[in-house]
């Protein structure tokens, strides 16, 4: 490849890389370059809405269908329960290790 060398860029190189090398034509002929500069047109798409692409891109004004009541309300064990359980189950693998260990 091209970058593969460390070699520095020659002036030629360089202004090679900096000419224009290729026009991008339009592919439909209703296409017009814009009569305004840059910053004005990136300045109106922020403060204009935005433009829907097809005739299906709507919003939806319908409410949207609630879950059941057991969907929003789960039975949770407390975490105070959820330790004691925890450090329970935690003591009880270190007996029965501790036994196997000490019956050999």
């Amino acid at each position: 490849m091209e970058f593969d060398n460390n070699t520095p860029a020659s002036d030629e190189q360089r202004r090679l890389a900096e000419a224009k090398k290729i026009t991008i034509q339009p592919v439909h002929t209703d296409i017009q370059p814009d009569d305004l500069p840059d910053t004005e047109i990136a300045t109106r798409h922020v403060l204009e809405p935005a433009i829907p692409n097809v005739s299906t891109d709507v919003e939806q004004n319908t409410t949207p269908i609630a879950p059941s009541a057991g969907v929003l309300k789960r039975e949770t064990t407390p975490p105070r329960r959820r330790i004691t359980l925890t450090l329970v189950g935690i003591c009880l693998i270190g007996i029965a290790i501790t036994g196997m260990l000490l019956t050999r």
